[in-house]
């Protein structure tokens, strides 16, 4: 039984990751160049918009400016809304970042997994091992 669980334990693991993955790749965009607006309270007034500048990282300028929407990624894009005469400054998820903590979760767990297998192996061939040298001491 014991067996039926490391054999599918690296299926199990990729399946994890592939979830994990796709929760940081989720996106706003409904449509080619049209993007729901993240304002706070009603989106209903500011009506479809359309991304001008995709995601880029803050300035200094900016973070003290636009605190609200630079401060909680250190990203922002530009946004052109029908209702609004002026651009709409909006906050971004980083993708990067979530990129490499993926990666580098993903290289802990291999690195884990590959350390208690190489361990499990060796304890595997120490019983073989016993075994053998019990079977030639039984037959002399």
């Amino acid at each position: 039984m014991a067996t039926i669980w490391y054999k599918y334990t690296a299926g199990i693991l990729f399946l994890i990751g592939l979830l994990i993955n796709a929760g940081y790749c989720v996106e706003s965009n409904n449509e080619e160049g049209h993007v729901e607006p993240e304002a706070e309270g009603d989106k209903s007034d500011v009506g479809p918009c359309r991304e001008v500048y995709p995601c880029e990282p803050c300035d200094k300028l900016e973070l003290q400016i636009h605190s609200s929407q630079c401060s909680l990624t250190g990203y922002r894009r530009i946004l052109k809304c029908e209702n609004r005469k002026e651009d709409m400054l909006e906050s971004c998820p980083n993708g990067v970042k979530a990129f490499w903590i993926f990666q580098l979760f993903m290289i802990i767990i291999g690195v884990v997994f590959g350390i208690m297998t190489m361990f499990r192996r060796r304890h595997l061939d120490r019983l073989v091992k016993e075994r053998i040298m019990e079977q030639i001491q039984n037959s002399a």
